[in-house]
């Protein structure tokens, strides 16, 4: 009776450890995503393999098109764009996404979301840009 009285003690005082916090900002969230995906390390829109922030395009037979460097790294991107998430909000009609970034609670945490955060080549998160 005791033990189990203890080790119910011990597990509900080790609770609120064990919960971390969601990042605050965009670039937390970034430092944790790295973590996160680690495991599989793979990309997200093509599926090719990295290690660190560099690329193997050879493992899913991505052929970079205009810019090499860029295509060889790892950039975190948004499922959801951040304009979308925030070009109706004052601080987007104040100043845009830096705007926002360094002054509205709300736009931070869904920029922050890791639910819509993901592993992207640098230059296919370019041509995302370019294409919305």
């Amino acid at each position: 009776m005791r033990v189990s009285l203890f080790a119910a003690a011990c597990l509900l005082l080790s609770t609120p450890f064990a919960h971390a916090d969601a990042p605050r900002t965009f670039q937390e969230a970034k430092k944790v995503a790295w973590k996160l995906y680690a495991p599989q390390s793979t990309e997200f829109y093509c599926g090719c393999k990295y290690k660190g922030n560099k690329v193997n395009l050879a493992s899913c037979g991505y052929t970079p098109r205009k810019n090499a460097q860029r295509a060889s790294r790892i950039e975190w991107e948004h499922i959801v764009p951040a304009w979308q998430i925030g070009h109706q909000r004052q601080c987007w009609q104040n100043g845009g996404r830096k705007q926002c970034s360094q002054h509205d609670e709300v736009y931070k945490r869904a920029e922050a979301d890791l639910h819509n955060l993901v592993p992207s080549i640098g230059e296919v998160y370019l041509k995302a840009l370019r294409f919305s």
